[in-house]
């Protein structure tokens, strides 16, 4: 690991030089081994379930067609199709983000 997060804005970081060291050895040490892996192949039905921020955002994201809604925060899709399952999230995200709160990046 080369970060420690303590809280949504802070964390304490390797150094830069000693990161990259650990990052790159970590991927060649997963590209050796991606060869015994087998292919991950999931079968149906698939089961999508988000916990949102808010409940405004769960609001207007469960206006998406076939969208449960288990919890107040909570949004659930299950589906045989897995085309469907990622649009269906691609439409929560934007749905969302029309009433999720933005924070100014600087």
């Amino acid at each position: 690991s080369v970060k420690e997060g303590f809280a949504s804005g802070s964390g304490r970081s390797q150094s830069p030089e000693l990161a990259r060291t650990l990052i790159r050895a970590a991927a060649q040490e997963a590209i050796r081994q991606a060869g015994d892996l087998p292919p991950f192949q999931p079968h149906p039905p698939y089961t999508l379930e988000v916990d949102t921020m808010n409940t405004r955002i769960a609001d207007v994201a469960s206006l998406q067609l076939r969208t449960e809604r288990p919890a107040p925060r909570t949004l659930r899709l299950e589906t045989d199709d897995i085309r469907e399952l990622y649009q269906v999230l691609l439409s929560w995200m934007t749905l969302g983000n029309t009433v999720a709160p933005h924070y100014r990046v600087d």
